[in-house]
């Protein structure tokens, strides 16, 4: 995966591993033996934990998640499984929220990874916590955090990985030789992509049924709140 470019961070880049599994391919020795590649089944097949939350951690609110942590971020040759505690995405948006609230009720310039967040979101997230601010002790900001933030997760989440999934799957398409063992390994980790792919489409739309039409419903409750 380190084939991938640089607008992907290092944990970003082992996320994507261990949700798509990846190749390692080794260089060759001398006489030309051991340059079979090494494929590495995925660590995270519950991704509806890692979005909404549903396992369980001993830091409370977070989820227990194994992952593969390259032993050198340069070339990864040898990852190593392990268990982390880690955020969901419901908890990470709706924290960011918040702070993006509390930003505006204090004008206070929202940072550049809120913006960053902000220019990642098909909804109008900075609108809707503008407009629900307008009434100062309305607790409105707070209602419309709690009613959408899995919304908004999900809607995040699918943007995040659905352009690291992409630019993986590029990666890997240009490394391999394209062999008809690293075919295989290349057909599996696609597969691997596409059910991660499903899965979330598939939290999106129930999420989504749950508050109906999002947009529609936001504009009723902004127009209240103004």
């Amino acid at each position: 995966l380190n084939q991938v470019g640089g607008s992907i961070s290092q944990q970003e880049k082992e996320l994507i591993m261990s949700v798509i599994g990846t190749v390692i391919l080794y260089p060759p020795a001398d006489d030309g033996s051991g340059a079979m590649p090494r494929y590495i089944e995925p660590s995270i097949v519950g991704l509806r934990d890692l979005l909404l939350g549903s396992g369980a951690s001993a830091t409370e609110g977070n989820v227990d998640i194994e992952v593969y942590v390259c032993d050198d971020p340069a070339e990864c040759l040898n990852p190593v499984r392990t268990t982390v505690s880690a955020k969901p995405f419901t908890r990470l948006v709706s924290e960011r929220l918040r702070r993006m609230s509390d930003n505006i009720v204090t004008r206070t310039p929202q940072t550049a990874a809120d913006i960053g967040f902000i220019n990642n979101t098909s909804e109008p997230v900075y609108r809707m916590l503008a407009v629900a601010n307008a009434v100062p002790g309305s607790g409105t900001a707070e209602t419309l955090i709690e009613t959408y933030k899995d919304v908004i997760a999900l809607d995040y989440a699918e943007t995040f990985l659905s352009r690291s999934l992409t630019q993986a799957m590029g990666a890997l398409s240009q490394a391999l030789r394209r062999s008809e063992v690293e075919q295989k390994y290349l057909d599996q980790i696609r597969s691997h992509a596409q059910q991660a792919r499903a899965q979330l489409l598939a939290e999106k739309q129930t999420a989504y049924a749950k508050v109906r039409s999002v947009s529609s419903m936001w504009s009723r409750q902004i127009g209240r709140a103004s």
